[in-house]
């Protein structure tokens, strides 16, 4: 998710202005802003979404946070949020989204590649798991949790191979991890394993 503003001034801004521009190689089908319900219809590519937020009713002096906004395109739902604000102070009058064929960033500039993944493993089982693996390479550190494992993995050579091996009481089950690999912004999931082998993120 995108959380890249400036620092907070001292006062509240009663008008954001929003900039969305479209740096994909495909045309944005809509855009939602739940803030109001705003819809905003068809961006070209290297077109942009300009839109007047008023934001002077919308909080309390004790709010913080950011609200959220929902890119569609070509089939996918992509996720970010505007509107930065601690104390019921926002960030900047003016926000800038760039959307750009992996992901979404307060600047002009593509997303580097993400080197790691996190994989977050939350054991429902009745009895523990035993261990999980994954093919050779791919793995860089392990952690044991109360409530399950985590796994640090190799972002590019798990994305070609998401498969992970739960091993419990001398049964094995494979499950294939569904992720957004083009959305370099999420470099992470959470899966709960269940006794029948089920893995649901």
């Amino acid at each position: 998710m995108l959380f890249a503003f400036i620092a907070c001034r001292g006062q509240t801004h009663q008008t954001i202005h929003l900039h969305i521009t479209n740096r994909s190689s495909h045309q944005i089908d809509s855009i939602l802003i739940p803030y109001n319900n705003i819809k905003l219809s068809e961006v070209g590519i290297g077109k942009t979404a300009k839109v007047e937020l008023n934001i002077s009713t919308a909080l309390r002096s004790t709010d913080e946070g950011a609200f959220p906004l929902y890119i569609f395109q070509n089939g996918r739902k992509i996720n970010t949020n505007w509107g930065f604000h601690d104390w019921g102070t926002f960030a900047a009058a003016n926000e800038f989204i760039y959307l750009f064929d992996n992901g979404v960033s307060a600047k002009d500039e593509n997303l580097p590649k993400p080197q790691k993944f996190i994989l977050h493993i939350g054991d429902n089982t009745s009895t523990k798991i035993d261990s999980v693996t994954v093919e050779p390479g791919i793995l860089e550190k392990q952690y044991i949790r109360s409530r399950g494992i985590e796994l640090i993995l190799d972002f590019e050579k798990f994305q070609r191979d998401p498969i992970i091996k739960i091993h419990q009481q001398e049964k094995l089950f494979v499950a294939r991890i569904a992720h957004d690999w083009k959305d370099w912004n999420n470099t992470q999931e959470i899966v709960y394993i269940y006794d029948t082998g089920k893995a649901v993120n």
